[in-house]
């Protein structure tokens, strides 16, 4: 107990702390109602200036400025507000949660506007911008934003992929691996940031998983077979180009590309029916494209047929003496000498030289466009 002597000072303590108290709260109520008119009129700095001017001491004040920082677009600020805010109180939980979303949203369709636009660099920041938001108030996050948070992971890997910044790609598309793990999407994107960054193992085995849950996707089958060749395997190459072709029996690119594949390995017959099929689809296709036709006919002992398509491809511009050599060797395999030694005269007079030489390639294999060739 106090001695009585001291009781007087003890009583006016309290009663000097109490008006204190009454005194402080009055201006701050005060300070705050000026504070709601300015933000009433959508003042937002001169509201914002009030609150900075004392600082914000309660649950109350910290809402009212990130109030100010939602309206002037100060996301981090309005962030951080809001943490103070429910620090202390929860009395203002239902205002900042409205605050906190559309804040969200209102980066998002930014986002997505500049996105559909075209404008990738400044979609690419404002998605990045949000991205950072997002992780700021994670812990106040409702189930459907975190959700939103994750389409705006995908749409910023998007994004660096259309920019060609595959090391940020993979960081986004990566880290939804484990909440998305059977989309479609984010795998496909996966696998063509792999194969740009030349993690070509990485590429088949993300094309591998894609093709499991949609055997049909047309990407996933080209970047497979592309990997698998630069990879240097080329039974696997060729099983992946013909599982390709069962789903898109149609694809001139996937007909030309086995083609041109099987006739490095010197399977003319079915190199021919592809490549075939490349010129049926595309008949105007270059003249490369008809010269390992006839290539592959004349190896097949289809002199006939082999000429037919050298004529063909020396009638096109770009034609060169290798091409009159070629049907000079036609000729002379159906027997017809006078017509092979004007095939090759021709060919001779093209490079300006009377005489012309016997080629093979580096594989062994006998090309036709060597003078006296024969099928192999």
């Amino acid at each position: 107990m106090l001695p009585y002597s001291r009781v007087p000072y003890f009583l006016s303590s309290i009663a000097l702390i109490c008006l204190t108290w009454l005194s402080l709260s009055g201006c701050v109520s005060v300070q705050y109602a000026e504070v709601k008119r300015n933000i009433s009129h959508e003042d937002y700095s001169g509201a914002q200036a009030l609150l900075d001017s004392a600082g914000p001491t309660d649950a109350q004040g910290w809402a009212l400025l990130a109030e100010c920082s939602l309206r002037q677009k100060d996301y981090i600020g309005l962030a951080d507000a809001a943490r103070r805010s429910l620090a202390i109180s929860g009395e203002y939980g239902s205002r900042l949660d409205y605050l906190l979303r559309q804040a969200f949203v209102e980066q998002l369709h930014a986002g997505i506007q500049a996105f559909d636009e075209g404008n990738d660099p400044e979609s690419a920041r404002l998605l990045n911008q949000l991205i950072v938001y997002g992780q700021t108030i994670r812990s106040y996050m409702s189930p459907e934003m975190v959700r939103a948070s994750h389409e705006v992971v995908a749409l910023a890997g998007a994004v660096s992929i259309r920019l060609k910044n595959y090391p940020n790609a993979r960081e986004y598309l990566e880290g939804l691996r484990t909440q998305w793990k059977n989309n479609t999407a984010l795998l496909e994107r996966l696998a063509l940031t792999y194969y740009q960054m030349g993690e070509l193992g990485r590429c088949v085995a993300t094309c591998e998983s894609l093709l499991v849950k949609q055997p049909s996707d047309t990407t996933a089958l080209q970047l497979r077979t592309q990997a698998c060749q630069q990879l240097g395997k080329r039974d696997a190459t060729v099983n992946a180009y013909r599982d390709a072709l069962e789903k898109s029996p149609s694809s001139p690119i996937l007909h030309r590309n086995l083609g041109t594949l099987l006739f490095e390995l010197q399977d003319w017959k079915e190199a021919r029916s592809h490549l075939e099929a490349a010129s049926l689809s595309k008949p105007s296709d270059s003249l490369s494209l008809i010269t390992m036709i006839a290539e592959c006919l004349y190896n097949e002992a289809d002199f006939q047929g082999a000429l037919q398509r050298f004529k063909r491809a020396a009638n096109r511009p770009g034609a060169n003496a290798e091409l009159f050599r070629a049907m000079g060797a036609c000729y002379r395999s159906l027997g017809d000498r006078t017509l092979a030694d004007a095939a090759f005269r021709e060919a001779a007079r093209k490079e300006n030289r009377t005489r012309v030489e016997v080629t093979q390639d580096s594989t062994g294999s006998v090309s036709p466009s060597a003078e006296g060739a024969h099928p192999k």
